[in-house]
């Protein structure tokens, strides 16, 4: 499962790898700069490419999960 047939990988906001923004983009790699500084964030994750992220969990439920809807939800306004 992925974005246009790409494999997914779950890097964890407060894993070292996530302050890559080549890799996880500029706002997750800010959270996690702030997390592992010791500021308070909430924990969380970031889905990223596979290839982006060598050595990350790919294809985790948490990536399937995520990119489901809500029941009783649709998309749009």
């Amino acid at each position: 499962m992925g974005f246009g047939g790409a494999e997914l990988a779950v890097v964890p906001l407060d894993a070292e790898r996530a302050k890559d923004a080549a890799a996880t983009g500029a706002k997750a790699a800010n959270l996690a700069r702030a997390a592992l500084a010791g500021l308070p964030v909430l924990p969380g994750f970031v889905l990223v490419r596979a290839d982006r992220a060598p050595g990350a969990p790919a294809d985790h439920p948490a990536a399937h999960g995520s990119l489901e809807q809500p029941p009783g939800r649709t998309r749009g306004p």
